[in-house]
């Protein structure tokens, strides 16, 4: 047998190396899971266990590697602490052996280390503390090991949360009953991060049993608010959808059901917006809330179901009465926020009302038409023109929904416009035409749509006096010029208000390839006169 070193703690240190993952690896595979090492530690370590390998395993992979070390872990720890290393050294990563033996549950190695006066409280490289590990993951046994031995259930980790509010948050029922008979734990401390109490995360992660624990403790405020968003414990059980969290807190007489956060939103808004039907209900019926209830950006719980498609909370809400075309402060209502994001059975539901402004405009002077055609959604457009939406209506600047159709090269949403017959020929502030501004920006499927409309004008002008062609033929747009040299109506020879023709444009600008196509336009045309 190898000599051990003469300092065992010295020992405790070398193992923390790379040599450990060579040795486990040699044992399970007969080869080093790194290089083979000649060291004092990776021997005398051997030597420690000396034992035949459990498995026979050939080509583990690193990870799995890796596990079947930690599987080894612990007959190392004994075997060091038998041999004199100190309870309280840091061995791999930083890690202290407390730390260690509690993140791994090690229980027979924990009694060891307390019997060798370890200190309770070491703390990992997370500086988070062996009783924060074991109230997390539910280990009551260590939990009342470790408070016994001296560990503080006060103590914060890094994140600011006591063991408590650990145990809580992960629903860790037999933790948070042991602490709870506790002298000196302060059932309603609220971590150093967020603010949240353990009743408030108990409610955010649905634990219902620990959350009728803590509600039980007349120290335990149930209408507390955190300190990044303001909500309370009904707030985050509504927000997550956890009716039988929401329903408990109901059902005491001191919870506000409209409380409001940072943000002004209700426990209603928060629900609504996530779909949560069961929740609304429970909030309209039980909580007695405002249905229309406005945050401090003006919208209602309709506005968010609305926009996030929810169709059978926004059927409950009207079915409650709420006023279904309440304009939020930027003007938008619960209509334009379903068109905007194609919600086509949330835009069915409202527009069976008699009391939907089609039309209406936000503070931008777009309706729900707009908002539908911005990201090309069709079928709730096709909804809402069926239904009389005006298709002219025109923005701030004087835009119709044409002329971003056109701009923005949207063929489909063209094609579905047309059919319903708006003005092609309405301007702009600038006095430009959907025909200008597809040619400005080459949109040769659009312009083919235009040009087989009835009454388009080819040869309208805006406020310098450019056509559709001159702008065209300034930006050099080749595909755009070839389908408006097909109309007969095209007059080549007009000038703008600079009294430029498209042809002296092109040559300016250096559009050679426009230049040339527009000259021999010019001869054909010329040709055919003579």
């Amino acid at each position: 047998m190898f000599p051990l070193p003469a300092d065992a703690n010295e020992l405790a240190y070398s193992i923390s190396q790379p040599e450990i993952d060579d040795f486990i690896a040699k044992i399970y595979t007969g080869k080093p899971y790194q290089s083979e090492k000649n060291g004092n530690a990776a021997t005398a370590v051997e030597d420690l266990l000396k034992s035949p390998a459990p498995l026979d395993v050939r080509n583990i992979s690193g990870p799995k590697m890796m596990y079947l070390a930690a599987e080894k872990w612990h007959e190392i720890v004994v075997r060091l602490l038998e041999i004199g290393v100190d309870p309280n050294i840091q061995v791999k990563h930083r890690q202290k052996l407390m730390a260690w033996a509690v993140r791994n549950w090690h229980e027979s190695v924990m009694q060891l280390l307390i019997e060798k006066e370890a200190h309770p409280n070491a703390q990992y490289t997370s500086i988070q503390i062996p009783l924060h590990w074991a109230a997390e993951n539910g280990h009551d046994v260590l939990v009342k090991l470790l408070l016994d031995t001296g560990a503080n259930p006060n103590l914060q980790d890094e994140g600011g949360l006591t063991p408590f509010s650990l145990a809580a948050k992960n629903g860790r029922e037999a933790v948070v009953r042991l602490l709870l008979q506790l002298d000196g734990v302060d059932p309603d401390l609220a971590d150093a991060r967020y603010g949240q109490t353990p009743l408030s995360w108990a409610a955010e992660k649905g634990h219902e049993v620990v959350g009728k624990m803590l509600l039980e403790r007349s120290s335990v405020n149930p209408d507390s608010k955190d300190d990044t968003w303001g909500q309370t414990p009904l707030s985050w059980a509504a927000e997550n959808g956890h009716a039988v969290v929401v329903e408990l807190l109901l059902e005491r007489g001191d919870v506000n059901p409209e409380a409001e956060d940072h943000c002004g939103r209700t426990a209603l808004s928060r629900a609504a917006e996530d779909g949560h039907e069961v929740v609304v209900r429970l909030l309209l019926e039980r909580g007695g809330v405002d249905p229309d209830a406005r945050d401090k950006c003006g919208r209602t719980a309709l506005s968010r179901a609305a926009e996030n498609g929810y169709d059978e909370v926004v059927r409950l809400l009207l079915e409650w009465g709420v006023d279904p075309d309440a304009k939020e402060n930027s003007g938008r209502t619960a209509l334009s926020r379903a068109a905007e994001n194609g919600h086509e059975a949330v835009v069915m539901l409202l527009l069976e009302r008699d009391d939907v402004d089609l039309d209406a405009k936000d503070n931008a002077g777009l309706t729900a038409l707009w908002k539908a055609a911005e990201d090309e959604h069709t079928a709730v457009m096709e909804l809402l023109l069926h239904k009389g939406a005006y298709i002219d209506a025109q923005n701030e600047f004087r835009w119709t929904v044409l002329h971003l159709a056109a701009k923005e090269g949207l063929v489909a949403v063209v094609k579905l416009l047309l059919e319903y017959r708006p003005d092609v020929n309405a301007r702009t502030g600038r006095c430009s035409t959907a025909l200008m501004l597809a040619a400005e920006y080459g949109h040769a499927e659009v312009i083919d749509l235009l040009l087989s409309a009835e009454m388009v004008d080819i040869n309208a002008r805006d406020h310098g006096g450019n056509t559709a062609l001159i702008a065209a033929a300034c930006r050099g747009q080749i595909r755009a010029l070839r389908l408006l040299l097909t109309s007969t109506k095209l007059d080549l020879e007009q000038k703008n208000k600079d009294g430029h023709t498209a042809l002296s444009i092109a040559l300016e600008t250096g559009h050679d390839e426009v230049a040339h196509l527009l000259h021999s336009h010019y001869a054909t045309e010329s040709d055919e006169e003579l």
